[in-house]
């Protein structure tokens, strides 16, 4: 692991960390990417430059432009194919960061993935190519990317967890929930950048939990087809960056005190919001654009003295505007400028 850039199919070296790279290793942003950092899914080392595994150039096999930035180098296949284990689960060890690059289709049949001995762990779809599936009845501890021009359809329910504020990314080709459940813990549903990107939900539910961003998008080069799918979120306080797309039914289900924040102007299927249980305290929700709720917006349980749903702008003096078919709560909650 080192720090780097990229320049055309020239990758040069300017610090290391750990590690040796070598001819055919699989390179990629060892961090949350941006759009001037993020290495190209599927990009490796073809042939060596001035550098020998350490300090110096390495060509790659991609064109691209890439600033200084984390790089990180792992292991590569083509399909993945794991049918048992000795006790369902499978433990990885590798360098640290550690990762897997896959640039065909997954078929696990365990109970868990994780990796040992490297405190950031990476699972990386990379393929060019339509009509991959990924299929893997187990919970993946680390990161998720898939990062390629390909497409990738879930084959099964997808279950993941990591501390990582883009825990699961989506940067680039065509990802399909194939109407099965997405489960992260500890991770954001994250898909930033300027790559064109395309993401189905169809009828899935989407389990967000604790994480301090749950959803994290951008608009620039993604369309964002929600169906008729689920989002629960179960984090007391947490961010909601939709970026302006509209959702299908997203449900707020922690009645502890916190503050959600959602921005964007964003359009919903349904909203509701669990207020306070038992209390005391304030729930607040603060909108930094105005909602549109095309079915029916819910505010929570009963307010009382000592409990309160606060609904307000992110701006004082800066109204916000929830404007919903139709409402349902057992009394007004306190708002401010909404």
């Amino acid at each position: 692991m080192g720090t780097g850039t990229i320049s055309g199919t020239v990758l040069t070296i300017t610090a290391v960390t750990s590690g040796t790279l070598t001819v055919g290793s699989s390179i990629y942003t060892a961090n949350a990417p941006t759009g001037s950092t993020y290495v190209l899914g599927g990009t490796y080392i073809t042939s060596f430059g001035t550098g020998s595994g350490g300090l110096g150039t390495y060509n790659i096999s991609q064109s691209q432009t890439v600033t200084s930035t984390s790089i990180a180098a792992g292991a590569s296949c083509n399909n993945l194919t794991i049918s048992t284990s000795t006790n369902g689960a499978l433990i990885m060890a590798g360098l640290t960061p550690a990762s897997m690059s896959i640039y065909g289709n997954a078929t696990i049949a365990l109970t868990s993935i994780n990796w040992s001995g490297s405190a950031t762990y990476y699972t990386v779809f990379c393929s060019s190519t339509a009509g991959k599936t990924v299929t893997i009845n187990a919970s993946i501890v680390g990161i998720v990317a898939f990062c390629g021009t390909g497409s990738w359809t879930l084959g099964s329910a997808f279950s993941q967890s990591i501390n990582s504020l883009s825990g699961f990314r989506i940067i680039r080709g065509t990802f399909s929930t194939g109407n099965f459940n997405l489960s992260l813990s500890l991770s954001t549903f994250y898909s930033l950048g300027t790559y064109t990107r395309s993401i189905s939900l169809g009828s899935s539910t989407v389990a967000l939990t604790n994480a301090t961003t749950c959803i994290d998008l951008s608009a620039t080069g993604l369309t964002f087809n929600a169906g008729t799918s689920t989002f629960n979120i179960t984090q007391p306080s947490c961010t909601f960056n939709g970026a302006g797309f509209t959702f299908g039914t997203v449900n707020y289900t922690n009645g502890s005190t916190g503050t959600h924040v959602i921005t964007g102007a964003n359009t919903f299927a349904a909203l509701s919001f669990l207020g306070l249980v038992p209390g005391p305290g304030i729930k607040a929700v603060t909108l930094s654009a105005d909602q549109t709720v095309t079915g029916t917006l819910t505010l929570g349980t009963a307010n009382r003295p000592n409990t309160r749903l606060f609904i307000k702008s992110d701006i004082v003096g800066t109204p916000r505007t929830i404007t919903a078919v139709s409402y349902t709560h057992l009394t007004l909650p306190t708002n401010r400028e909404v």
